[in-house]
C-alpha cells in the first residue's frame, strides 16, 4: 500500500513538473543579437503629433501607457484623434469605448475633418450665412439639415469620404464588451485575445480603466480591482508586443494643481506598473504663482489650449 502511494506521488510530481516547465530567458541569444550591431527598429505607433512623436522617439512603443486629467479636459478627444492619425499611417487600432458611444467618437472625427478643411469658411443660404464646418452634435442629429445648402451637404459628404479612407482600420467596441451577454470581464479579455489572433501590429485604446474595473471581482476593494485590470493590460501588451493606451481618472485632490504623480495617488498600482504616465492640462497656467481660485476662474471662463506632461517613462 505504501509503495503504491509513493509511486502515485511520483507520477503526480512528474505531471505537475511537465505542466509548469517554464524555460528561463535565453541570455546568450540576447547577447548575440547585441553583438550583431544591426539596427532593429522597434514597433511603435505614431500619435500624429509631430512634437509629441519626437519626444516619444517615434510614437508609443509596446507597453502600458496611461493618460490622465481632470474631467472634461479632452482625454477622449485626444485619444480619438490619435486613433485616427494612427489608422491614417497604416496602423490598426482597437478602441474600447466604455464611456462614450462610438457614434459620438466617429462624429467628432468627421467634425474635425470638416474644420481642418474648411476652417471659418461660410456659405450664404436663405436663412443667412452658415459655417461649412459642423459640430459633432450637428453631424449626429442633423438638427439643421433641412436648411443646409448644397455646399454644406457636399462639405459633410467630403469629410465622411475622407474618414472612410482609413476607418476600416479602427475597430470600436462599446459597453457591450463588458456586459453579461459577453460574459463580463472574461468576455472582455477573450475579445482582446481574439483581436490579437487576426492582427499583428496594432494599438489598443481603453477609455477608461475605472469603468472597466467595476466588473472585476466585487469581493475585493476598488484598488484591487484596478490592480487586476492594470496587470492584465500590461501582460497583454507584452504578450503581443503592442502598445496599450489607457485613460484613467485623476485623484480629485489634484484637480487644481499642476500635473504630478499626486494625480495618481490612491489609484492602486498605476503609478509604478505602467510604462509611462501622461497628464493632460491647460497650457499657460502658472501654478507656482497663481492661487487656486484664479486657476479655477481661467479654466471656467477662458478657452485654453491643452498641453501633455510626461510624468514617468521607463520604455
Amino acid at each position: 500500500m505504501i509503495e503504491e502511494k509513493i509511486s502515485e506521488s511520483k507520477n503526480t510530481d512528474k505531471k505537475n513538473s511537465s505542466e509548469y516547465n517554464l524555460k528561463p530567458t535565453d541570455t546568450k541569444s540576447i547577447l548575440s543579437r547585441f553583438k550583431d550591431f544591426k539596427y532593429e527598429p522597434s514597433f511603435c505607433v505614431p500619435t500624429g503629433f509631430k512634437q509629441f512623436d519626437g519626444f516619444l522617439k517615434g510614437g508609443f512603443p509596446d507597453g502600458l501607457h496611461i493618460l490622465s486629467a481632470k474631467p472634461s479636459k479632452g482625454k477622449t478627444t485626444l485619444c480619438t484623434q490619435m486613433a485616427d492619425q494612427g489608422a491614417q499611417s497604416g496602423i490598426d487600432v482597437l478602441y474600447i469605448s466604455l464611456e462614450m458611444n462610438p457614434q459620438k467618437l466617429i462624429s467628432q472625427s468627421i467634425s474635425r475633418h470638416l474644420y481642418l478643411k474648411y476652417g471659418e469658411q461660410t456659405t450664404s443660404t436663405s436663412t443667412g450665412k452658415h459655417y461649412l464646418a459642423k459640430s459633432a452634435y450637428d453631424i449626429r442629429t442633423h438638427r439643421y439639415a433641412d436648411s443646409y445648402s448644397s455646399k454644406e451637404k457636399e462639405a459633410i459628404e467630403n469629410a465622411i469620404s475622407e474618414y472612410e479612407q482609413y476607418c476600416s482600420r479602427i475597430t470600436y467596441y462599446d459597453r457591450e464588451i463588458i456586459s453579461r451577454k459577453n460574459k463580463g470581464y472574461e468576455g472582455f479579455k477573450h475579445t482582446l485575445a481574439n483581436y490579437a489572433k487576426t492582427h499583428e501590429r496594432f494599438l489598443v485604446i481603453i477609455d477608461y480603466i475605472q469603468i472597466l474595473s467595476f466588473i472585476v471581482n466585487d469581493r475585493v476593494s476598488d484598488k484591487q480591482r484596478i490592480d487586476e485590470v492594470v496587470y492584465n493590460l500590461k501582460d497583454f501588451s507584452y504578450k503581443f508586443g503592442v502598445p496599450v493606451l489607457a485613460i484613467s481618472s485623476s485623484n480629485r485632490n489634484s484637480y487644481d494643481d499642476e500635473g504630478s504623480m499626486q494625480a495618481f495617488n490612491g489609484s492602486s498600482s498605476l503609478d509604478f506598473t505602467a510604462d509611462s504616465l501622461f497628464y493632460l492640462q491647460n497650457a499657460g497656467m502658472d501654478f507656482s504663482t497663481e492661487d487656486k481660485s484664479e486657476i479655477k476662474r481661467k479654466a471656467r471662463t477662458q478657452i485654453l489650449e491643452n498641453s501633455i506632461m510626461m510624468l514617468y517613462n521607463k520604455t
